[in-house]
């Protein structure tokens, strides 16, 4: 069961959450995906009690930052569940993969051994993990008008590009919002 809930979370990110609820790691970009089996599977149950379609799993290879330097972190049975619109990173199973998770005030620190794979910052009551900022990454993807169209119950794209214009939704890129002619 995922933690985060809807009530408090953005409708649509790009950031990885690291949720003590999550039974496992998830995802709604079907781009993030390196490797990618359609695979149908028991939904899964969301903390606000709704539950979410599984459409695919496999692997994913997030660019990150631990403590400031880039790193790739390779994601194993990553869930594709296309109705969420957050990606949760699950502490339970990080924890069955034998990583160590260090909680410091504001911080969180993912390590193997004495490896350090990945950090966290606090943003509000949510650690989000810290991407890297010298190059673009998969998580660095924005949501294009057709799935924001989708996820806004199909309004009207001109109604998305003003939100876009008017800074009113976050990760919307207005040169994302290219649309068929």
């Amino acid at each position: 069961m995922a933690k985060y809930t809807k009530d408090i979370a953005p409708r649509i990110s790009s950031d990885w959450y690291i949720d003590s609820g999550a039974s496992d790691h998830m995802t709604y970009f079907r781009d993030l995906f390196s490797s990618y089996v359609a695979h149908e599977q028991p939904n899964v149950k969301l903390a606000n009690g709704t539950s979410a379609k599984v459409v695919g799993k496999e692997i994913i290879l997030l660019t990150i930052t631990a403590d400031g330097q880039p790193r790739k972190f390779k994601l194993f049975n990553v869930l594709h569940v296309s109705d969420v619109g957050y990606q949760l990173h699950s502490v339970p199973t990080l924890d069955k993969e034998s990583f160590d998770l260090t909680f410091k005030p504001r911080r969180c620190y993912i390590r193997k051994g004495s490896a350090l794979f990945a950090s966290a910052t606090m943003i509000g009551n949510f650690y989000t993990l810290d991407r890297a900022t010298t190059q673009t990454s998969c998580t660095d993807f924005v949501a294009g008008l057709r799935l924001r169209h989708k996820r806004l119950g199909h309004v009207d794209p001109a109604v998305i590009k003003a939100l876009a214009k008017t800074g009113s939704e976050n990760g919307i890129s207005l040169k994302s919002l290219k649309t068929r002619q």
